[in-house]
């Protein structure tokens, strides 16, 4: 017998709020999703681009936040 769980893509987060930047970081919180699809979220991942870019790059997508919030990358990253 084989028993097969769909779970569903977690909601959007919160939009984030910018708590501290100076000229090296910048720290971010933001809320949960309202639905995690059925699974615990395991982590979050930052993206930024630089001013002028239109292409995201991910920031700590080795180590992704396990919470809801982020410091690190420098303020130029971003847009």
């Amino acid at each position: 017998m084989v028993s097969v769980v769909i779970a569903d893509t977690p909601g959007k987060t919160g939009t984030p709020t910018i708590e501290d930047v100076d000229e090296d970081s910048v720290k971010l919180s933001w809320t949960p999703p309202k639905s995690d699809g059925g699974d615990k979220v395991k982590g979050y991942v930052i993206e930024a681009k630089e001013k002028g870019s239109n292409k995201w790059k991910p920031l700590n997508a080795k180590s992704p936040c396990k919470d809801t919030n982020f410091t690190g990358a420098s303020s130029s990253m971003l847009a």
